[in-house]
């Protein structure tokens, strides 16, 4: 952004916006930064967190989700700090993350190539229920928050109940 240059230094990886569009952050080369109606600062986030592989806005207020190379972090204070969220392997693969509008905890996530569903902000992780085993990205639709929508090389799967029940398969 332009109001940012010198702040706000190389690639930008991610970037979310709070519920209400009054809060922005983006991960970049330079680390992870929140804009305000203060204009762009940067947020305390361990060095881990970049490159972030995702960056998401959580339904609870203030709550924003960092996706670094090898951890997930959360900010329960809309975004000036984060902390690693206990309870997934470092040994885990995490490769997308969403948050699913509704409830303040709920996550989506491709974890080891499989979707994973968290009831508790990423403290704990369930395989969702899907025809398929494995997954590449994970997706939430706007128009119908409940459903989380899984993509692999050959299929897209959507399951409008958060990933609790197997869907029907939809060829792309």
């Amino acid at each position: 952004a332009p109001e940012a240059r010198d702040v706000i230094i190389g690639a930008v990886f991610a970037l979310a916006f709070s519920p209400d569009g009054e809060l922005a952050m983006c991960a970049a080369t330079s680390g992870v930064f929140l804009r305000n109606q203060n204009g762009w600062r940067r947020a305390e986030a361990p060095s881990s967190a970049i490159p972030a592989r995702a960056l998401v806005a959580g339904a609870a207020k203030d709550r924003f989700y960092l996706l670094g190379r090898s951890r997930l972090f959360a900010s329960q204070d809309g975004g000036r700090s984060f902390a690693v969220v206990p309870g997934l392997s470092q040994t885990s693969e995490m490769t997308a993350l969403v948050a699913i509008p509704g409830s303040a905890d709920l996550l989506a996530a491709v974890i080891d190539s499989r979707v994973m569903i968290s009831d508790d902000g990423g403290r704990n992780w369930r395989t969702a229920r899907s025809k398929y085993a494995t997954s590449r990205n994970v997706r939430v639709c706007m128009t119908a928050p409940s459903m989380v929508v899984s993509t692999n090389s050959a299929s897209s799967r959507r399951s409008r109940s958060a990933g609790s029940r197997s869907p029907a398969p939809t060829k792309h």
